[in-house]
């Protein structure tokens, strides 16, 4: 298989959520982008959770309509599940609208092991954190790079151009050996 790294698949070009987005512009650019969801990150572009239209959907599902009479006492509310439900239905921000906790995949893992996560943990989307997040704890990073034929130099992926343009520590590029 060509495509065995979730790094070689994934989009490049993400489409995020802060904490604070407001509901209204998160439905916007899922309806914009025509994206079914988005991750929500924090100040430190760490992803915190998942915004999906599913999430939308029992926002505005939950939400009584203004022509139906207020109930004082639910039992029903009093489980954590009808909580979660109870809070996304008043929820304003992106913050107060994602699942958490972010179910995630790093760059480097298989394309399997990424579907396995999937089906095991009942999501639609995988955000990825890729080795540019895990640079910021390394002291050096390493990628390799091949040599073409009919080019002079050394060809880099698109996980090692990203991770060598944004790396938060030195790079150093290891050509294949011929």
């Amino acid at each position: 298989m060509k495509h065995n790294k979730v790094g070689s698949v994934m989009t490049m070009d993400v489409v995020r959520a802060v904490y604070g987005t407001p509901f209204k512009e998160v439905a916007r650019v899922l309806a914009d982008r025509r994206i079914s969801g988005l991750p929500v990150v924090d100040e430190d572009d760490r992803v915190v959770g998942v915004i999906s239209e599913t999430d939308l959907m029992a926002h505005q599902a939950a939400t009584p309509a203004p022509y139906e009479p207020s109930r004082r006492f639910r039992l029903a509310a009093l489980t954590p599940a009808a909580r979660r439900r109870a809070a996304k239905a008043t929820a304003r921000t992106a913050g107060q609208l994602m699942s958490t906790p972010p179910v995630t995949v790093h760059a480097d893992d298989t394309i399997i092991e990424a579907a396995r996560t999937m089906a095991r943990r009942h999501v639609e989307r995988l955000p990825v954190l890729d080795v540019v997040d895990r640079s910021a704890a390394a002291d050096l990073v390493i990628v390799g790079a091949r040599r073409r034929q009919d080019h002079f130099g050394l060809q880099l992926g698109r996980v090692a151009h990203t991770l060598l343009h944004h790396a938060q520590c030195p790079v150093t590029v290891v050509p294949q050996r011929v």
